[in-house]
């Protein structure tokens, strides 16, 4: 009796979870496109009046190829946190030189730096129906300018617009009731093989007891110069050579503690750039190539035939910049010419392959022995990056409504599910090199148990960033807001991660049984 209350209590716990979410308060500005004199404000005169337009046939306005028009705000009337909202539809909008040209919906704020904000998840080419998309924003005080911009920037076709809202945003408790199986005691899961962290900070041996404890059997080893000089080829593949010793140390922890490890190369070499969305940032794909190709050849010929090495990871989230246009998919040439060459060095090594980070779900086939695709999970990146990437002002929570989308474990699938279709496709194996979400981030734990639930279900390897780096990312740690960190190894993220991690000794067992009976 007194475990079955236990579990009523657990279930009740759960279930009655309070969320953050936003709703619209007070309207703030509205322009409704249903007359010509709404067109009186915006400049330059572009817009055409399309009295049978909108989604209620009572008019629109539209704008054409390479047509746009703006308007503007007094910036201390909307300071804070608001709901921008925009009901538009576009017709053959042709696919622009960038992706971020095309139908556009902007809120242009000017202060100390300039934020051009648009709805996430917005259609930008092609031809859609109407539609509405909303993104909350925050105007900070030191706002000096402020206007909104609509039309097609760069590329031809035809853009309609109904109405533009900008409502103040007013947080709301939302109190769920969504009840949800004990997914992360789902014997029915297939899952991976492997499963385990990412670090490459502390890899003392007290720390391989402790991945050991929580019985992980992969760690996706950082390579990072912390500091070497690396500006010049020469240096580059010096600090490449010096790496060598301490991977071999770290490598013999692993083979006792049972561990594999992936080589990842998280460093591009000189030449690539870095911002605060990627660190390798490639313009000169020659040099770029020519560059690596010498860095994998000193690793694979040291560490060819090493059973501990999971597989190479070629590079760590590569971007070619946007003028990179001599040729179609850049990385996809570099990538291929460099499993090409290991392949002449190793034949057997897994070769891992990431996607260009301007589209982190499209993979490319490489017709080769042994290799695996990888991809990183931060979907959707305001929620796992709050307070990091984006504004401390806002707080999303998990699950919940963000942006003007409803995140949950089927949005969360509907993101992986092109991955996916590429594994049955061509039947190869996926490995999630890093997924994570900030320590104070709400939700962390359901956000956690329902994405590995859906690794598990897709029979994914996987790593979490990360293992002892910054608290920030680390499951021993917990925050209720930014910058207020504390050392929590017993929390319910970490349980949630730590109950997966048993598959890995049950898998263990098993092929210790079934090596002793035949």
């Amino acid at each position: 009796m007194f475990r079955l209350l236990m579990l009523f209590l657990c279930l009740f716990a759960f279930c009655l979870t309070s969320h953050a979410d936003y709703e619209k308060g007070e309207l703030l500005y509205q322009c409704e496109f249903k007359t010509i004199d709404s067109l009186k404000d915006w400049k330059p005169s572009l817009a055409v009046f399309d009295a049978s337009s909108g989604s209620d046939g009572k008019g629109a306005i539209k704008l054409s190829s390479n047509q746009m028009i703006a308007l503007e705000l007094a910036p201390e009337k909307f300071t804070g946190l608001v709901i921008f909202e925009i009901t538009y539809k576009g017709r053959d909008i042709k696919e622009a030189e960038k992706p971020y040209f095309g139908a556009k919906n902007m809120l242009v704020i000017e202060g100390a730096k300039i934020n051009w904000s648009e709805p996430v998840d917005m259609k930008r080419c092609g031809t859609f129906d109407w539609q509405t998309v909303e993104k909350i924003e925050l105007i900070p005080p030191d706002t000096k300018k402020l206007s909104l911009r609509l039309g097609i920037e760069k590329t031809s076709g035809e853009y309609w617009c109904e109405r533009v809202s900008i409502y103040r945003a007013v947080k709301k408790p939302l109190l769920t009731t969504r009840t949800r199986e004990a997914i992360i005691r789902d014997e029915n899961w297939k899952g991976g093989s492997y499963r385990g962290f990412m670090s490459g900070n502390d890899l003392s041996e007290s720390a391989f007891q402790t991945l050991a404890d929580w019985n992980v059997n992969l760690l996706r080893y950082q390579m990072h110069p912390k500091g070497q000089d690396i500006s010049s080829p020469e240096k580059y593949l010096t600090w490449i050579k010096n790496e060598i010793p301490k991977i071999d140390s770290i490598l013999l922890l692993c083979e006792k503690y049972k561990i594999k490890m992936v080589l990842d190369l998280h460093c591009g070499p000189p030449g690539s750039k870095r911002n605060e969305v990627s660190s390798n940032i490639i313009s000169d794909t020659d040099a770029i190539l020519r560059q690596l190709k010498d860095a994998w050849k000193i690793l694979a010929e040291h560490y060819k035939g090493n059973q501990w090495i999971y597989g190479y990871d070629l590079l760590n989230e590569p971007k070619c910049e946007d003028y990179t246009k001599t040729e179609k998919d850049p990385w996809k040439r570099i990538s291929t010419e460099l499993v090409k060459h290991i392949r002449e060095i190793d034949d057997e090594t897994p070769i891992i392959v990431e996607p260009d980070l301007s589209d982190v779900r499209k993979l490319h086939y490489i017709d080769a022995k042994n290799i695996i695709y990888s991809i990183h999970a931060y979907a959707p990146i305001y929620y796992t990056h709050q307070g990091v990437m984006s504004n401390h002002a806002i707080e999303w929570s998990y699950p919940g409504n963000m942006q003007g989308k409803k995140w949950n474990r089927e949005e969360l699938r509907k993101d992986l599910q092109s991955v996916r279709d590429f594994q049955l496709q061509h039947k190869v194996p996926i490995f999630v090199g890093e997924f994570s979400t900030i320590a104070w981030a709400p939700g962390r734990e359901e956000y956690l148990a329902d994405l590995i639930a859906i690794f598990e279900e897709f029979g994914w390897d996987w790593t979490y960033h990360a293992f002892r780096e910054w608290p920030g990312w680390s499951l021993e740690y917990t925050a209720d807001a930014p910058n207020k960190l504390k050392h929590n190894p017993d929390n319910s993220a970490l349980k949630t991660v730590k109950e997966v991690l048993k598959k890995n000794k049950q898998a263990q067992e098993k092929s210790w049984l079934f090596r002793f009976l035949f």
